[in-house]
């Protein structure tokens, strides 16, 4: 039975002056450390930068990872309900709110790590051990797609839903391809991924975009709504 966990952020923009930038250590509660998944690591809403008519929020959870944590990288926690709340008229109540749940899909199951592929694939050679047969595929071609042809190398591969929810109303924000919405793997490299910006491109869904990627130093949730959430 899954347990979903809110993860709130409000997003509030507070102008400040200082003589001096200091960066976050990202640093928390003793509990809150012990579930990263649910960390909020930054929080940021701005007016988009190629497009004033829209607003770009963003979220980061799960702090100090690193690139080195491979060859299995930080997915979202399904379990968890990511939430970025937005106060239009300052009286601390949401107006607008915009719910992320992550389905996790483990495609090979024998497979220890979460990518792999080279080239156009690996055969066994003509000397294969019993039980492989020479010239069956061992290794499967470089990842460049999230679905389809190209993405066989995905052993875990999630999808996720996007809901904005204004008041009673709840509306489902869906990909303009008519599938869903998949999360942009680390990059974990050139051999398994050749072109990872196309690949990364693909995660990319507009007109109204949202954008999750699993990366170090954490994992993001990026959404831009061409109509601002601040018109009521």
């Amino acid at each position: 039975m899954n347990r979903f966990r809110p993860l709130i952020a409000s997003a509030l923009a507070v102008a400040m002056i200082s003589p001096g930038g200091f960066a976050a250590s990202h640093r928390e509660a003793p509990i809150t450390s012990l579930d990263h998944k649910a960390d909020i690591t930054d929080v940021f809403a701005f007016v988009s930068y190629d497009d004033a008519n829209k607003v770009t929020l963003i979220l980061d959870v799960d702090p100090l990872l690193e690139p080195s944590n491979g060859p299995n990288y930080f997915p979202f926690d399904p379990d968890i309900l990511y939430a970025i709340r937005i106060d239009n008229n300052n009286d601390a109540i949401e107006d607008v709110v915009f719910e992320v749940r992550f389905q996790t899909e483990i495609r090979a199951p024998n497979l220890f790590t979460g990518f792999v592929g080279a080239g156009t694939g690996i055969n066994a050679p003509a000397n294969s051990p019993t039980g492989v047969a020479p010239g069956t595929q061992i290794v499967p071609p470089a990842i460049t797609a999230l679905d389809g042809p190209g993405s066989q190398g995905f052993s875990l591969r999630q999808t996720y839903t996007v809901t904005m929810v204004r008041g009673n109303t709840r509306t489902p924000l869906t990909n303009s391809n008519g599938g869903p919405f998949y999360a942009v793997p680390s990059n974990v490299g050139p051999r398994t991924m050749p072109n990872y910006n196309a690949l990364a491109a693909q995660g990319s869904i507009p007109p109204t975009m949202v954008f999750a990627r699993l990366r170090a130093p954490s994992t993001i949730l990026f959404i831009s709504m061409s109509e601002p959430p601040s018109i009521p």
